[in-house]
């Protein structure tokens, strides 16, 4: 193969070899066709985390190799500048478990890293969580044989980088508090580890503003104005908050069942208020015309209100009480109306 060696960002960290004698090798591979990316071409590739020694680093434009060693397995990516005709290049991320051995990568998969230990054990995983949760799917139990799962994973692999990628699947079914726990029970090497850092931060958020806790004020600008949420939250009314944005499809989707509460409920004492997430401010006002949006928003809010409440996915919606007690968060579609029902009995 042609290769041709490139180098890499600042941030790779390419070290000389003669400077990385200790550390078990390494080598990460995977091709255009393997990555799903058969129209385009690999430009550049770069590694992290930068603690990672890497020996070289190269492509030939339909394929990479990276070589280099490790000291023991790392929670990581391998990152690709890519691009095509007529396009801007991108950046790729591939994350991946960096250990001794060869990794070969494929999009083809649950977990896309095969051929070395840690990497294979988590395909392993990803299979049998699949098929727990089609056996288990819609019944009683669910939550509870799923969360056990992967409890079970993450302790015993509470020394390994492979807990991460287990801590990143629990949204569904391990609460804020729990993964906290989790977290709190890993080795220290792996609590250290950047991601799990911020994931612990994020949550230590999303514990602060879950149901039983009161909320948390932010306040926005925008043309000279500036808004709190504390300027309805609290004031004796309910407050539905809804993280939303106007290119976001799943929000509009969302959004006629807001529009249908706020309708209903309004009169009966329901403030609804929105809190366009990294949306321009004119773009906002438009989607709300477009989709019939006449409850009140904290217009230019960006990322302020769902750095608050630790927002990482839209549409979200967040319930306050008339006291300023959260009551739900996370609840979609149809349980809308039946989380307002209990606060506004017909």
């Amino acid at each position: 193969m042609d290769y041709k060696v490139l180098f890499a960002m600042a941030s790779a960290a390419i070290l000389l070899a003669g400077s990385c004698s200790s550390g078990a090798p390494f080598t990460v591979s995977a091709s255009t066709e393997e990555l799903d990316i058969a129209a385009s071409t690999i430009d550049s590739v770069w590694v992290e985390p930068t603690t990672v020694k890497v020996l070289s680093a190269t492509t030939d434009g339909k394929s990479f190799l990276v070589k280099g060693k490790v000291e023991e397995p790392v929670y990581g990516s391998v990152n690709l500048s890519v691009s095509s005709e007529g396009k801007s290049n991108r950046t790729m991320t591939i994350p991946l478990i960096i250990e001794k051995g060869d990794v070969h990568y494929s999009v083809f998969r649950s977990w896309r890293a095969k051929d070395t230990p840690l990497n294979d054990g988590i395909n392993e995983m990803m299979l049998e969580y699949t098929d727990l949760f089609q056996k288990v799917r819609g019944t009683e139990d669910e939550t509870s044989r799923m969360a056990d799962y992967l409890e079970e994973f993450i302790s015993v692999h509470r020394d390994d980088p492979s807990s991460i990628y287990a801590l990143s699947l629990g949204d569904t079914y391990l609460g804020a508090d729990k993964k906290l726990s989790l977290i709190d029970n890993l080795t220290p090497r792996i609590q250290q580890v950047k991601e799990v850092v911020t994931m612990k931060k994020d949550l230590e958020t999303i514990a602060a503003t879950s149901p039983g806790k009161k909320f948390v004020d932010f306040a926005v600008e925008y043309d000279g104005k500036t808004t709190s949420l504390s300027d309805y939250a609290g004031k004796g009314s309910p407050v539905l908050l809804d993280f939303w944005a106007s290119w976001c499809g799943p929000c509009r989707e969302e959004t006629p069942y807001i529009v249908a509460a706020f309708k209903e409920f309004g009169p009966k004492g329901l403030t609804v208020l929105g809190i366009p997430t990294n949306d321009k401010p004119s773009d906002t006002l438009a989607a709300m015309e477009e989709l019939g949006i006449t409850y009140p928003q904290m217009m230019n809010a960006q990322m302020v209100g769902a750095g608050a409440y630790g927002v990482k996915y839209i549409p979200t919606l967040i319930l306050i009480g008339g006291d300023g007690t959260i009551l739900r968060r996370d609840f979609r579609g149809e349980e809308i109306r039946q989380a307002l029902l209990e606060l506004f009995p017909q």
